[in-house]
């Protein structure tokens, strides 16, 4: 559904009427219903239908057995021409078919992040809002993009985020990031700095303003909100084990922990505390970057 709601005129029987337009798609990754949902209202008027982009027939939406007036159907006829017609140059029907396919590549994209997601890890951003830009960084003469992870743990209220960052220009392809480390945009500090000394993360860190910190906040809330449903039908079908059950022979987790869970070794310190760092070293590998 767009943010705005725009209001088209149409000519229905050589009367111009206004009307507010609403349009979605449907947002099962799965389904290939190839078409647009739309809904023309005004004060005194409203109808909503479906239009099928490979026959450019239309049914209404919730019921394809429903028969329309003879009003209903002289303004969806008359929408149809309006989205036919060559002097519409922003609503037209390849707008529509764009709109569709850009909303069923983000639900495809978001349901295989959340498939490869293991419970305990943190998330890219961009792997759910993929349309959206990533956030940059100019440092020492060189342009870097960061790609942002976040805790999406619905009980967690932790304020560690990974930030990994690579320099412009690259090809897509795989890579790892020039530099990377643990940013917590509350206490403002970094740690697991990798790539970079410490002072240099320091001087990053000092480079954040308050709105780039409100920036991450923003983010790391409406990344959790948007995935909450899927990690927490994850987290019910996650059957908690001892330690002694969830290791594999090496000695390693059979799944992702926690940071601030108990480290599985034994030792009684916070996984971020004690193991995280050769694991993730263990585990690491190069990730696609795409042009942004």
């Amino acid at each position: 559904m767009p943010k705005t709601v725009p209001t088209i005129e149409l000519n229905v029987n050589s009367k111009p009427i206004r009307l507010s337009m609403y349009y979605s798609v449907c947002k099962n990754p799965d389904c290939d219903c190839n078409g647009i949902n739309i809904a023309l209202a005004n004060e005194s008027y409203e109808i909503a239908f479906f239009i099928d982009f490979g026959t450019g027939s239309y049914t209404e939406s919730a019921n394809k057995n429903k028969v329309y007036s003879k009003e209903d159907t002289d303004i969806i006829n008359a929408f149809i021409v309006f989205i036919n017609s060559s002097e519409n140059k922003k609503y037209s029907l390849d707008f529509f078919k764009k709109y569709y396919k850009e909303i069923k590549e983000r639900q495809k994209a978001k349901k295989a992040a959340i498939g490869s997601f293991n419970v305990g890890e943190l998330m890219p951003y961009l792997d759910i809002f993929w349309s959206e830009k990533a956030l940059s960084l100019a440092m020492n003469g060189k342009d870097y993009d960061i790609i942002d992870y976040y805790c999406v743990t619905p009980d967690c209220n932790c304020t560690e985020i990974e930030l990994e960052f690579y320099e412009r220009p690259f090809k897509v392809g795989f890579r790892r990031s020039d530099f990377s480390f643990i940013y917590d945009y509350e206490e403002k500090r970094a740690i697991e700095i990798k790539g970079i000394s410490y002072g240099q993360a320091e001087s990053i860190i000092l480079g954040f303003t308050e709105k780039t910190n409100e920036i991450f906040r923003k983010r790391h809330k409406k990344l959790k909100s948007e995935v909450e449903p899927c990690i927490l039908e994850k987290l019910s079908k996650y059957k908690r084990v001892n330690v002694s059950k969830r290791t594999n022979v090496s000695g390693r987790p059979t799944r992702k922990l926690g940071r601030n869970e108990p480290c599985h070794c034994g030792s009684g310190k916070k996984y971020k505390k004690c193991c995280l760092d050769r694991d993730m070293q263990e585990r690491s590998g190069a990730m696609r970057v795409a042009e942004f």
